[in-house]
């Protein structure tokens, strides 16, 4: 059990990278079905989500309402670092 402690932070490493590896093999609904139920956290998880991850989702935001929503989540997490894409949303509604 004291092993199972040091190693709790192992998965979040490597989350956006599984993330991507599915889009890449299976394709944007399958993805986007892992995506909102990772994004499905509550707000104060520290997600460690990759840039390209992010980029990912943002491609499909045209297409898939949920991508918007993840957006939209991931800018009201962090509003600084999403600031570009908050406003690119903003832009979009009108």
């Amino acid at each position: 059990m004291e092993l199972l402690s040091t190693v709790y932070w192992y998965p979040a490493l490597y989350h956006s990278n599984i993330l991507e590896l599915l889009y890449k093999k299976m394709g944007a609904d399958k993805f986007m079905q892992a995506a909102e139920i990772f994004f499905a956290f509550p707000e104060k998880m520290e997600l460690h989500e990759s840039s390209s991850l992010v980029l990912v989702i943002e491609t499909l935001t045209e297409k898939d309402e949920r991508a918007e929503k993840i957006i939209r989540f991931l800018v009201s997490k962090n509003p600084s670092k999403y600031w570009d894409r908050g406003k690119k949303l903003k832009k979009k509604r009108g």
